[in-house]
């Protein structure tokens, strides 16, 4: 039964996404067990996770890749890696991603958000 939302695809194509999508949904399942697995035997209590607003629309690699990069789900696997790893008592933190190559985790310097809080903010260390 087709309903009345969307352009109209055929059966054949509506086969197609499903059997794409569920390829997709079954190797991020694996993915995702995989990393909280591994964070169990490392004894790690949190898994940062970095995450850019509209990161996928500026993408520039050509069309075949950009098609197939940007049709990944990628807000799917954070999804399976956070509530796989919160069953197990492990942490997951997503954050905006500006200023992570210039801030030291064992200086403990503060991360700012871009465009936001980041006028006068400093660095510790070498570049």
């Amino acid at each position: 039964k087709q309903t009345n939302e969307g352009p109209f695809t055929s059966k054949r194509i509506e086969k197609l996404h499903q059997k794409r999508y569920l390829k997709i949904k079954d190797v991020f399942h694996k993915v995702s067990h995989h990393i909280v697995k591994l964070a169990q035997e490392e004894e790690v209590c949190k898994i940062v996770i970095g995450q850019n607003k509209s990161w996928k629309q500026e993408t520039n690699m050509g069309k075949r890749n950009n098609q197939s990069f940007c049709h990944i789900p990628h807000n799917l696997l954070i999804q399976m890696i956070t509530y796989k790893a919160n069953a197990v008592g492990i942490q997951v933190v997503v954050t905006e991603e500006s200023y992570t190559s210039k801030a030291s985790f064992l200086d403990n310097d503060f991360i700012p958000t871009y465009g936001e809080n980041d006028q006068n903010t400093t660095f510790s260390g070498k570049r």
